[in-house]
């Protein structure tokens, strides 16, 4: 499997943020927001009520990259995408990652910080 444009763009943009995360035992703290998120993929993108970034990044890189990701048996670096309300990555990314080598959230973005992302842009 390829990383197509959209999920190396998603890629470029999430690799920074690897040095901004704090990891705990259960948690990941500092992460970006899907909308955060969405308005660096999109800078036009203006939020409207009852807008779901984490749908409409999905089809800018998110899918692509997560795909990409779990093919490759590497982290799941999309993981560190959360949701605003409860600051978690959600329902999805916690789908992908069940049957992996690292099926845990945190397990996932520590393992993360260890990878040379910047070697697949």
């Amino acid at each position: 499997m390829i990383l197509n444009s959209q999920g190396k763009n998603l890629l470029k943009i999430l690799i920074p943020y690897l040095d901004c995360v704090n990891i705990r035992t259960d948690r990941v703290l500092d992460c970006p927001t899907y909308s955060e998120i969405l308005q660096q993929v999109v800078p036009t993108w203006i939020p409207a009520p009852g807008d779901d970034a984490g749908k409409l990044l999905k089809p800018r890189g998110l899918d692509d990259l997560a795909n990409w990701t779990k093919a490759r048996g590497l982290p799941g670096i999309t993981g560190l995408i959360v949701r605003k309300d409860t600051k978690d990555p959600g329902e999805g990314y916690y789908n992908l990652i069940r049957d992996t080598k690292i099926p845990t959230w945190v397990e996932n973005i520590r393992e993360s910080k260890h990878i040379d992302w910047k070697q697949f842009l």
